[in-house]
């Protein structure tokens, strides 16, 4: 299965700094002022801010919280580049969605290594199912989203599952030679399924969902349908050449790993193996202004047997990002339905034009 996404449009991001020190010294300000090869300021020490935690999105709903993120640029000498990480996020949306999560990486605890250690717990109440194998599954829109006294209509929750997912890991890098790394993670992902919990919404009791017909059918069995837990072992290579790690403006992103996934409890029979490769090229057009990208994209279960939800979660050597859900949505392709294809097997490629439109500082902290 292979599926395309062609986007153009501008790419927004905020990169923020704070000083450590109060002072205002000339010297202290002039080295404020030092700017990289691309004209970028240089940050040193510790850089933080707490933001609000405000989004949209048409899968999620109105997204509103709090998060923040520090970072240690040391230095500056290795600026974009920084010793310690820490992103702490705590969100709900209209659609009962909710996010909360800490996430820290440096490359400094173990000399010359990445290490990285992730605790989340990512709660769905309305998480996307439109069935397996992508378009061989049928869709009606107006089954969900039609007006309630369409003869057409069923529930606007027919194509949803209640979702609730608990994830730590901890991931470790090192360098092979040049921009050559391996990769090795080990965590632990639990998955708490089932029909949608209708008592927090306003739909009545007796309602028709495709997640409850798939059990019926016995397309879902009675072992995968709550869920469970699953640890997990990968290991990888990647080559790594980016200017930046957030929006870089050249360079080449490559990664091959392997991901061994077991299950617990009644899940035991379904302990399998899973391949991804991934590679991403960023070309600069304008300088600092506007850049391409595109990116190829392959996720496969090569030994074994994975329950369902398993294919709805996209694997990840680094876990950037909050959530990895399936094909569909902001994070893999836009303009399709969130987790629209469901399968053991899939391909993807997109390709971007990002543009920095604005520049711009309050106080100390810089904006684009």
């Amino acid at each position: 299965m292979l599926a395309g996404m062609l986007m153009c449009g501008p790419s927004w991001a905020a990169d923020s700094e704070m000083s450590s020190e109060p002072s205002v010294r000339k010297e202290k300000k002039e080295k404020k002022e030092e700017v990289d090869e691309n004209g970028r300021k240089i940050k040193t020490g510790w850089n933080f801010g707490v933001l609000p935690s405000l989004a949209y999105d048409v899968d999620k709903g109105f997204q509103y919280g709090v998060l923040t993120n520090i970072y240690d640029y040391g230095d500056g000498k290795k600026y974009p580049a920084y010793r310690h990480s820490l992103y702490a996020e705590a969100s709900w949306t209209t659609k009962n969605n909710g996010n909360f999560r800490l996430y820290y990486q440096t490359d400094c605890l173990i000399p010359k290594h990445w290490f990285a250690v992730d605790v989340s717990f990512l709660p769905d109440a309305m998480f996307d199912f439109y069935g397996f194998n992508g378009y061989q599954s049928v869709y009606k829109p107006q089954w969900s989203a039609a007006k309630v006294d369409d003869p057409e209509y069923l529930t606007r929750a027919f194509y949803k599952r209640k979702s609730n997912l608990f994830r730590t890991m901890v991931d470790i890098s090192g360098t092979i030679v040049g921009d050559f790394k391996w990769n090795a993670g080990i965590g632990v992902l639990g998955f708490m399924n089932g029909n949608v919990d209708l008592s927090k919404t306003d739909l009545p009791d007796n309602q028709t969902e495709l997640y409850k017909l798939y059990k019926e059918w016995g397309l879902i069995s009675a072992d995968e349908d709550k869920g469970g837990w699953h640890p997990y072992l990968r290991a990888g290579l990647t080559y790594d050449s980016r200017s930046a790690e957030t929006n870089p403006d050249r360079g080449i992103y490559a990664d091959g790993y392997l991901t061994y996934t077991a299950g617990l409890g009644q899940l035991s029979s379904y302990n399998y193996v899973a391949l991804n490769l991934d590679f991403r090229h960023y070309v600069n057009i304008v300088k600092n202004r506007l850049n391409l990208a595109y990116r190829l994209c392959t996720q496969n279960t090569i030994a074994g047997n994975a329950p369902y939800y398993m294919n709805n979660y996209v694997n990840n050597i680094r876990m950037t990002r909050n959530i990895f859900d399936g094909l569909g949505g902001k994070n893999t392709l836009r303009g399709i339905l969130r987790n629209r294809i469901l399968s053991d097997g899939f391909a993807y490629a997109t390709v971007e034009l990002r543009s920095k439109l604005w520049f711009f500082d309050i106080g100390r902290q810089h904006f684009y």
